[in-house]
């Protein structure tokens, strides 16, 4: 009986919300630009191969997904978020050192983020605007003169911006 009467009280002097969290996942596709891979084997000698082109084949098998979770003291205004997203580089390389290369089991993101919300069409929806920064972790995959590798390594910072309805 104690229970219920707790509950009761907490349920009848609730007042408005004074925070709002959001939790999103998405997919889509990206684009990785050419670039030019320096590349270190065994004998520690540098090799630069490029340009590489890359496809991201973002809707085969693993697919580019993301997700993020968010803070904002407000339904409108400013708030926080962190989001991991895992997009995929698969590349052309025209070398015969370098015979594949793929980041085909991630590209993955990891963002701090500040975004700014604002509801129209009565909360029905949302515009949404939000930048962020953070670092990479991809998963290479390459056949450098023709020994396989596959491994997680640290790839450096990122940052990206967008916006939305």
């Amino acid at each position: 009986m104690r229970i219920a009467t707790l509950l009761f009280l907490l349920c009848a002097t609730a007042s408005e919300a004074q925070a709002d969290w959001s939790l999103a996942a998405f997919t889509g596709a990206s684009r990785t630009p050419s670039n030019t891979l320096t590349l270190v084997g065994p004998d520690g000698v540098p090799n630069r191969i490029g340009p590489v082109d890359y496809v991201g084949e973002a809707w085969r098998a693993p697919m580019y997904y993301g997700y993020r979770i968010g803070w904002a003291r407000a339904e409108r205004g400013l708030g926080v978020e962190v989001e991991f997203t895992h997009a995929k580089a698969i590349a052309t390389t025209h070398s015969t050192l370098l015979t594949d290369f793929q980041q085909s089991h991630g590209l993955n993101f990891v963002l701090a983020n500040i975004v700014w919300r604002h509801p129209v069409a009565a909360g029905r929806l949302v515009l949404a605007a939000r930048g962020g920064a953070g670092f990479t972790i991809p998963h290479v995959e390459g056949t450098y003169r023709g020994t396989h590798t596959e491994s997680y390594q640290y790839g450096g910072l990122a940052w990206h911006a967008g916006a939305g309805v």
